[in-house]
C-alpha cells in the first residue's frame, strides 16, 4: 500500500480543502490523480490563519510506480516516484 499525501501551497484563511475529482481512478503507470481545490465563499467571515489543507490517498497496486497530481484546471501540483518510497 502506498500512501500519497497531497499538500498544495499554504492558504491564507480557513475554508480551503481538497477533494478527488473522480470517484473512481483507473490504475495506470503513471497514475494521474485530479483534485479539486475547494475555496471558501467570498462573503462569509473566515478565520485569518495560514492553513495547509491536505488529502491522503491510498494506492494498493504495486504496478503503479509514478504518480502525478493535477488540479481541476490540469495544472501540475506535484509528482512522486512511488517505487522509491518517498
Amino acid at each position: 500500500l502506498h500512501l500519497i499525501s497531497i499538500v498544495p501551497p499554504a492558504s491564507p484563511t480557513a475554508g480551503y480543502g481538497l477533494t478527488l475529482a473522480e470517484s473512481q481512478v483507473v490504475l495506470a503507470d503513471p497514475l494521474e490523480l485530479r483534485v479539486n481545490i475547494v475555496k471558501p465563499n467570498p462573503d462569509p467571515m473566515v478565520a485569518q490563519v495560514i492553513t495547509h489543507p491536505c488529502l491522503v490517498v491510498g494506492i494498493e497496486s504495486d504496478a503503479t510506480k509514478h504518480v502525478r497530481v493535477v488540479d481541476d484546471a490540469g495544472q501540475l501540483i506535484g509528482e512522486v516516484d512511488a517505487s522509491k518510497g518517498q
